[in-house]
């Protein structure tokens, strides 16, 4: 008989870092003009804004400090239709002081790898914690590639920068006790496409492919797959990576008999 153990995690070949960074603490900009007290290493984000202080905006202005986009660690790989949450910090340099910018707006684009440009989904504060940053959430359709933009103000430059984000299709397989009836669905829309079965004889082994088959309807594969004499055998379904999703792999099961 047949015996299907739990499923083991999710396999994936293909996967993005963001650099391992540490959030910078603010770094704020007040106007010269403010009255404000200015805490070590914190300079302004805020616009200077009176009619009264024209000269020292213009004077500020003409001093505007670099700033960057810099993404701090998020998943990029993510499965489809789930959300992406795209997050990161304003870095602003200024009289030689660094640090993330707070209280500006970021707008955050995206370009799916089947899109020629890119395309406005929102905008976000980096707000006014020690650690500023922005978050945007957003489903993941796609690969894609996801721009945030600083527009800039009197006291800071415009900057922008991009981060990529890559998606595996939905694989709801289950393999069934005793028949050894491996089934599922593969989503989005993988209507008769191919299904490929893999399969390792060892839990140090590489999976190779065994079988394929072409889904039917609403994206349905099945297999049918025998145990060992002894031992166990793990088995996993694929579909190959298209323009627009990168390999995807169902959950893996493993075959034994009693």
């Amino acid at each position: 008989m047949r015996v299907p153990s739990r499923a083991l995690p999710r396999a994936l070949t293909v996967g993005v870092t963001s650099a391992a960074l540490l959030a910078f603490p603010a770094l704020e900009a007040v106007g010269a003009s403010s009255t404000a007290p200015t805490p070590t290493g914190v300079l302004a984000g805020a616009e200077v804004g009176t009619a009264t202080h024209t000269a020292a905006a213009s004077a500020a202005a003409a001093r505007r400090g670099s700033t960057s986009i810099r993404f701090l660690d998020f998943d990029h790989t993510r499965p489809w239709g789930l959300y992406a949450y795209i997050q990161g910090q304003v870095i602003g340099t200024k009289s030689g002081r660094r640090g993330a910018l707070k209280r500006v707006h970021v707008k955050i684009y995206r370009k799916l790898d089947s899109q020629q440009r890119f395309h406005l989904l929102g905008s976000r504060s980096t707000g006014s914690r020690p650690y500023p940053r922005f978050t945007f959430k957003t489903r993941a359709l796609g690969n894609a590639v996801y721009k945030a933009v600083f527009k800039g103000n009197s006291n800071f430059q415009r900057s922008g920068g991009t981060s990529r984000v890559l998606v595996y299709r939905q694989m709801n397989a289950k393999l069934e006790d005793g028949s050894g009836s491996f089934h599922g669905f593969v989503r989005p829309k993988w209507n008769r496409r191919v299904v490929y079965l893999e399969k390792r004889s060892c839990a140090a082994c590489n999976y190779h492919r065994v079988r394929s088959t072409k889904s039917g309807p609403h994206g349905y594969f099945r297999f049918v797959v025998p145990a060992p004499r002894s031992g166990r055998w793990w088995w996993r379904a694929s579909t190959p990576a298209t323009g627009r999703f990168i390999w995807s792999y169902s959950a893996v099961f493993t075959t034994q008999l009693n």
